[in-house]
């Protein structure tokens, strides 16, 4: 196992209990040639030391990176204070390797994916703004046990 690597689970194994312990900060390179930065959820490691992380084939960022599959990630993890910066290309994967991931989540998981596409405009129905405040409540919930602990 790579230095790095060992290093980067050290971190995430003592702040595993922080949920902010598994979302990493993806630049990619826009479609204007301008960096472009957003928060991705870390979602565990190749057999090759691949990083795992899922995007919407109908985002922006899908697009940014079938143009460019230069990225950097930044990870930082507050309560050691550490943080780790990596360089790379981006390996889009095959449908069937897809499926073998959807499979590993979980059902309230799964049902964000279900969401509008990004970046577009949309009208919140009384159905939806009650999911809303739901997620928002929980939000709010994961951020306070943040700070509690």
């Amino acid at each position: 196992m790579p230095t790095w690597l060992s290093e980067t689970n050290y971190y995430l194994k003592i702040e595993n209990n922080l949920y902010t312990s598994r979302l990493v900060q993806l630049a990619t390179v826009g479609l204007d040639n301008n960096p472009s930065v957003r928060t991705v959820v870390f979602r565990g490691w190749t057999e090759s030391h691949e990083m795992i992380i899922f995007t919407d084939k109908r985002s922006e960022k899908f697009i940014e990176l079938t143009k460019n599959k230069n990225v950097e990630i930044c990870w930082f993890f507050p309560t050691s204070k550490c943080q780790f910066r990596f360089r790379g290309l981006v390996n889009l994967v095959s449908v069937d390797d897809s499926l073998f991931y959807w499979n590993q989540l979980d059902t309230e998981t799964k049902k964000m994916w279900t969401w509008p596409t990004p970046g577009m405009k949309f009208n919140i129905d009384n159905t939806l703004k009650i999911m809303m405040l739901s997620v928002l409540n929980l939000r709010i919930k994961l951020y306070l046990r943040t700070f509690n602990t």
